[in-house]
């Protein structure tokens, strides 16, 4: 699908890296704004918070980033980053086969190791996605930049870029998927405050 700006379309300039995601940030800050409010009632009242009460506000806080704010797609000029709760995967053009944003986003990618004729490896991102009823509107057919969801947008990018990329087939790198030095952040971390507002 291609969106037209003003009535024509034009070369695609690679700009920018740039972060997307969905309806996270303002649930983000909502949550984090009870939190601090949460925190702020005894201290306008001249008391400390209760321990109990700091561990609990960081705890959320900390899973209000991991769930709300972590996930997202960041489009660079040479690949993409699937960034997930407690997973990273840097996916070059050249490496994608197919991207479906739907109500999370779908990569299919060259299997490592793998050939063209070998079935693709998929790979997926919650951070970004739309309803149905979005979905059905952005395929009516082509439309206007400012009348699609960023989701489309983003989609359209990304399909047309990996296009480009696997027809030049410049870019040897494969596809990379990291979990373990993430999870031994968060896990520690979650596991720590868990433990300590149980012993409060």
């Amino acid at each position: 699908m291609r969106f037209l700006r003003g009535g024509s379309t034009g070369p695609e300039s690679v700009s920018a890296t740039q972060t997307h995601r969905s309806g996270g940030t303002a649930s983000a800050v909502a949550g984090a704004g009870v939190v601090l409010v949460f925190l702020a009632g005894p201290l306008l009242q001249g008391d400390a918070p209760p321990a109990w009460g700091v561990t609990a506000a960081a705890l959320a806080l900390l899973l209000i980033w991991i769930v709300l704010l972590r996930p997202a797609i960041v489009v660079g000029p040479d690949d993409i980053v699937l960034r997930n709760s407690l997973s990273v995967a840097t996916v070059p053009y050249a490496r994608i086969r197919r991207i479906a944003v739907q109500q999370f986003t779908v990569v299919e990618v060259d299997p490592p190791g793998g050939t063209a004729d070998d079935a693709s490896l998929a790979l997926t991102c919650n951070g970004l996605g739309r309803s149905r009823s979005r979905m059905r509107r952005d395929a009516a057919g082509p439309q206007r930049v400012d009348r699609v969801s960023l989701a489309a947008l983003v989609e359209d990018r990304i399909a047309r870029r990996a296009k480009d990329a696997r027809r030049l087939a410049d870019d040897p790198r494969p596809v990379e998927v990291e979990r373990t030095t993430w999870l031994l952040v968060t896990l520690p971390a979650l596991t720590g405050l868990t433990v300590v507002l149980a012993l409060l």
